[in-house]
């Protein structure tokens, strides 16, 4: 059987979901969820490294489309455990009435056999079944939280005005626990963000 030539379209070994687009109104502060399908375990615990980077992009004055080059010199903004920039789940075991619970505490809730992380609360106890609780939000072992900072793009050279927003280069990286003998490492998610223009934040300049 003839082998394949070198430069023919074959079998793709690293699959690609795509890339991302996260826009927010500068200024704002929030918290998107994200499934590490590869992985079982992304808890507190897993030892796995996660971090994500935000790069600032050349944006322009009254650009009408997303630049494709980095900005020479520009912000770099690291988001990782250490600083707050990327939540992991703490896996508390199986939930347990009379047990006080902690924000981002994950139980397994045997009774419907899934996982849940309760929302806010300080040593909260409740009788009150997850299912049925409004506190705890349906989840999974391999999800992370990633956290934008309400000061992204505060400090790029070119702000959002009206009519024309303002972009940076996002990627999220997950490296395996010290102590593997080759530490494997993956780029699950990529893509942009997209800053619009706040009225209530005044210094655009």
């Amino acid at each position: 059987m003839a082998r394949t030539p070198i430069t023919a379209d074959g079998e793709s070994l690293i699959d690609d979901s795509g890339t991302v687009l996260w826009s927010f109104i500068r200024g704002e502060q929030l918290e998107f969820p994200v499934v590490i399908n590869f992985l079982t375990d992304c808890t507190d615990t897993s030892n796995y490294v996660f971090e994500a980077v935000i790069v600032e992009a050349e944006n322009s004055p009254g650009q009408s489309a997303a630049p494709d080059t980095i900005q020479v010199d520009g912000v770099v903004s690291q988001l990782t455990t250490a600083n707050s920039g990327i939540r992991l789940l703490h896996d508390v075991g199986t939930w347990a009435a009379g047990t006080p619970y902690n924000a981002g505490d994950l139980v397994y809730n045997a009774s419907d056999t899934k996982y849940y992380t309760l929302l806010s609360g300080t040593a909260r106890v409740n009788s009150t079944l997850p299912p049925n609780d409004s506190y705890w939000l349906e989840t999974t072992k391999n999800t992370i939280f990633i956290r934008f900072a309400d000061t992204v793009g505060s400090t790029w050279a070119i702000k959002p005005r009206i009519g024309y927003a303002t972009y940076g280069f996002f990627e999220l990286q997950v490296q395996e626990p010290s102590g593997f003998a080759f530490r494997r490492k993956w780029k699950p998610v990529r893509g942009m963000i997209e800053l619009l223009y706040s009225p209530i934040i005044t210094n655009e300049v």
